[in-house]
């Protein structure tokens, strides 16, 4: 073996040697990439899996402190009482207090006949009929009933009346939106307040950027509530009739029901009355809210807890 052939196997052994050092490393370093990559995916998963799980355990939890604070009321819709009986409008009404998810507590719960002094078989005023037509008409009698709305649905403490409006005359579209009826109602267990909601943009355009409103007590007044008092927050928003009225002083409610003589009809027809200037305003802007304090005893203030908090929400 000579000198140069020695030469070349000491090369090529040392070439061999490096390859099969480069060839462990790259084995080890691969080994390692694929542990680390296998920790992390199981760490992402662990991720996810909690993820997933708060986001399955949070809408229960939310849904449950709601539901413990927050009632929804779903309205009993108008009905026709034109013809009936007292003894059966009355009927309707206790069952309506009866099933209230507010007031069935009320287990001894009587109409008061200061409130209901309505009489047999006489016309209701029809709430369409007033609306789309006015009074002074054979057929005002027809269709559900003005005063359902209130009668049938006792949380509705404050509530808009339903104009005489005639909208036909000006051929303008009738259409239940005229009557202003709540379109969501919320009880606040906790802070113990009922909240309406009253979609008023129909009619803001339809009166021309004006909203006539006059509001009626007798739920109010029926259940125990003699006395109220307003804070409105955008005031300005809203003019009342007269200065003296509910966002300036406690007043009572006075709201009842009787055989009246404004429908046009010589027999006369079960409405409400009275009008009250108190509570005579009209919407200029929207929205407009409306915080009512109810007092079943005439309070020492204004700034005195309420018995019963009331908002109304005209959008």
């Amino acid at each position: 073996m000579n000198k140069n052939y020695r030469i070349f196997v000491v090369f090529a052994f040392a070439i061999i040697i490096a390859l099969a050092i480069d060839l462990y490393r790259a084995a080890n370093f691969n080994s390692d990439k694929v542990k680390q990559s296998s920790n992390q995916n199981q760490i992402e998963q662990k991720q996810e899996e909690t993820q997933v799980q708060n986001e399955v355990k949070e809408p229960e939890k939310v849904e449950e402190t709601n539901s413990d604070e927050k009632i929804d009321i779903k309205l009993n819709p108008m009905m026709e009482f034109s013809g009936m009986k007292v003894s059966e409008v009355l009927s309707l009404r206790k069952e309506a207090v009866k099933n209230s998810k507010i007031f069935s507590y009320m287990t001894d719960y009587k109409p008061n006949s200061d409130v209901f002094q309505i009489e047999d078989g006489y016309p209701w005023i029809g709430a369409y009929q007033l609306a789309c037509y006015g009074a002074d008409q054979p057929n005002i009698g027809k269709g559900p009933s003005r005063e359902s709305i209130g009668i049938l649905n006792p949380e509705l403490m404050y509530f808009p009346e339903i104009m005489e409006y005639k909208f036909s005359k000006y051929r303008l579209p009738c259409s239940p939106s005229d009557y202003l009826i709540p379109h969501k109602v919320i009880y606040n267990k906790k802070t113990n307040t009922i909240t309406i909601y009253i979609s008023a943009e129909n009619m803001y355009q339809k009166l021309r950027g004006k909203v006539y409103v006059i509001l009626k007590s007798s739920n109010a007044r029926d259940l125990g509530y003699n006395h109220a008092f307003a804070i409105i927050d955008n005031k300005s928003n809203v003019k009342f009739e007269k200065e003296a009225n509910i966002s300036t002083q406690i007043i009572d409610t006075k709201g009842y029901y009787h055989r009246g003589f404004s429908c046009g009809l010589p027999e006369g027809c079960n409405n409400y009355s009275p009008y009250d200037s108190e509570v005579d305003f009209d919407i200029i802007k929207l929205p407009v809210i409306i915080d009512i304090k109810l007092w079943k005893k005439y309070p020492n203030s204004k700034s005195d807890n309420a018995d019963l908090n009331y908002r109304m929400v005209f959008q």
